[in-house]
């Protein structure tokens, strides 16, 4: 959405009368949930106040957001809006729920035909992330190849990046595309002891790239 697609014209005619509405429609709702509640017992399904507030809430959201139309407040009932809102959110997520998993396994191998080149461009790459640093502190920090390339990558934001590196000559690729019971998770400690242990014959798809000498 766009700063022209977002039309706001508040203290309208049109806008006081939908408040008013919607008012009486709150308070009716406040009435009846409470009528309903105190009509319930020791005995009655617990489940059945959760419902009638829920009504309740969205009634109480429909004033909010008219006086929001009205006057850009939504107090004080707005965190019963951002309250269903989060609801909704949690919601989505639950129904997005993965039905299963897959991983990609990237394999791309590199000549590396000067070292000392690659090493320079991984500490201008570092200079370019922590542009406040020295080139001392470029020199400490990249003072090994694997570290060259961490920061080549980390700065263009993908380790692909390699192939345009000067020192380095790209020789092959593939990739396997491997169903999975159980995805990496948030914590490192469960994954599996090698993450990259795969049967090449169980892959749902393959692809190789040969780059021309």
């Amino acid at each position: 959405m766009t700063d022209d697609d977002f039309d706001f014209t508040p203290w309208t005619p049109e806008g006081a009368e939908r408040l008013r509405v919607a008012a009486r429609d709150a308070a009716q709702a406040i009435i009846e949930h409470g009528d309903f509640v105190a009509g319930l017992s020791a005995r009655s399904d617990s489940t059945a106040v959760f419902d009638s507030a829920q009504q309740l809430a969205e009634s109480l959201v429909a004033f909010a957001g008219a006086q929001f139309d009205y006057t850009g407040i939504t107090a004080p009932l707005g965190g019963v809006y951002e309250y269903l809102e989060n609801q909704d959110e949690e919601d989505e997520e639950e129904d997005r729920s993965p039905v299963s998993g897959l991983s990609i396994l990237e394999r791309r191998d590199y000549e590396v035909i000067d070292e000392d080149a690659v090493i320079s461009a991984g500490r201008l790459a570092y200079l370019r992330i922590w542009a406040d640093d020295t080139e001392q502190d470029a020199e400490r920090d990249v003072n090994h190849l694997g570290s060259a390339l961490y920061q080549i990558a980390h700065d263009s934001g993908t380790w692909r990046s390699l192939d345009d590196v000067e020192g380095l000559r790209p020789t092959g690729a593939t990739v396997l595309v491997l169903p999975v019971d159980t995805t990496l998770g948030a914590d490192p400690h469960t994954w599996p002891e090698n993450p990259f242990e795969a049967d090449p014959a169980a892959a749902i798809f393959t692809q190789s790239d040969v780059f021309a000498e």
